[in-house]
């Protein structure tokens, strides 16, 4: 028997009990967290700071608490120092999970605390069926060439396309996600792709399906479509650039900060001063002290103008293309071209047709176009959070026209 160490953590274990003018000392795991992969849910804590012969993993459709955990399942019991548990439930429903510590007579502490030992959001499987319409990744790997970055990597199928993602720490997990930035949308059937990051700094790159990374269901194995190990370009790589497109469009340089230094690194000495510094602080003189007394109890609004949105028809649809791609992209928003209201049994068969046709092998030019045309689809049948994510694919070509988009739905979306 290990000894218990009263921490900070053993403490706040304790509190419960305590405020609740029981004497008894209730231990209880923290951290409790689920990650979705696929058909399988891997539930992971923090165990208790004190030693326990087991615990029990609690599974149910409604919140666990005091009142329904009668009615919640026990799906498993675990030995006092496991951290994870992967349970595989039969059906795509929505269950919410507790992981509580037995007492010495084998039954369970019953104490739930939100975020600690009891999920407060529930976490659902993907079916098998729609598991096998997604594209997996066979592998990848990078590769450092002058000032860019090659990326090579197989896909299971060669219609839909990838997203790919980069960033500055390892990518194992949704929450890493949110530091790395999307870089491209490619087409399945491409085996490789350029980057052109800034050199000297490590990059790790994941390509997730399309259609798994909107539905949220990331797979994460490393070699296969996650980079197990940092690349980076070399300082002396040249000029750091980003391609709008693959045909020559615009290229942008990336700013870098200027380090300003007033004094020596290692002597603290005053260096010069022949250098655009920070201005000196001044107080504000009396003009803007009045208009701010005029301003500072008036109510600030926040909101976007609403405004009447029609649908947009871009000028590369209206010269009729004679290339089989761009002209079934033509036919498909041909309703457009009329210039007449779109009846609204009409939108979920556009819907249908341009997420049909962004399935294809089309170039990455068309594709921009459908996003755009599906984000204002969405639009008119009130989808707003679908349109939003379509419009951001389109960001960078049509700007624009995509704000005014993005300001209408600002003023009306549920964030």
């Amino acid at each position: 028997m290990r000894k218990a160490v009263l921490t900070i953590n053993a403490i706040l274990f304790l509190l419960p009990p305590l405020l609740s003018g029981q004497s008894i000392f209730a231990p209880f795991v923290s951290g409790l967290k689920a990650e979705v992969n696929h058909n399988r849910i891997l539930l992971s804590w923090e165990p208790a700071p004190v030693e326990t012969d087991s615990q029990f993993v609690y599974r149910f459709d409604e919140p666990i608490d005091s009142s329904s955990f009668s009615q919640a399942a026990r799906i498993a019991e675990l030995d006092g120092s496991d951290r994870v548990f992967t349970d595989t439930p039969e059906d795509q429903r929505e269950y919410y999970y507790a992981v509580l510590i037995s007492n010495e007579n084998g039954r369970p502490y019953e104490y739930f605390i939100p975020h600690r030992n009891v999920l407060v959001e529930p976490v659902s499987v993907v079916s098998t069926e729609v598991l096998n319409n997604f594209i997996t990744l066979n592998a990848i790997e990078a590769t450092a060439e002058d000032d860019s970055i090659l990326l090579k990597f197989e896909a299971s199928s060669s219609r839909g396309s990838l997203i790919i993602y980069r960033g500055t720490q390892s990518i194992r997990d949704r929450s890493d996600l949110l530091r790395a930035t999307a870089v491209a949308s490619v087409s399945a059937e491409m085996k490789e792709y350029r980057d052109y990051p800034i050199p000297g700094v490590d990059y790790y790159y994941a390509i997730f399906d399309t259609k798994a990374a909107k539905s949220g269901n990331y797979r994460f194995v490393e070699g296969e479509n996650v980079l197990s190990k940092p690349i980076r370009l070399p300082l002396h790589s040249g000029t750091h650039r980003w391609e709008a497109d693959s045909a020559g469009g615009e290229v942008r340089i990336v700013p870098i900060p200027t380090l300003l230094l007033s004094r020596g690194v290692r002597s603290g000495r005053s260096l010069s001063t022949d250098f655009t510094t920070l201005p000196e602080r001044e107080p504000l003189n009396e003009k803007t002290l009045d208009v701010w007394k005029s301003l500072k109890d008036t109510k600030l609004s926040l909101t976007y103008p609403t405004r009447k949105m029609d649908f947009d028809l871009l000028e590369e649809e209206r010269a009729k293309p004679n290339n089989s791609s761009a002209g079934r992209l033509s036919g498909i928003v041909s309703p457009l071209l009329k210039g007449e209201e779109i009846d609204s049994d009409l939108l979920p068969m556009l819907e249908k047709q341009l997420v049909d046709f962004l399935d294809e092998n089309i170039d990455e030019e068309l594709a921009v176009r459908a996003h755009f045309y599906l984000g204002q689809v969405y639009y008119f049948q009130n989808k707003h959070r679908e349109a939003l994510f379509e419009f951001l694919w389109a960001y960078d070509r049509y700007y624009t026209k995509v704000q005014a988009w993005l300001n209408a739905l600002f003023s009306v979306i549920q964030l």
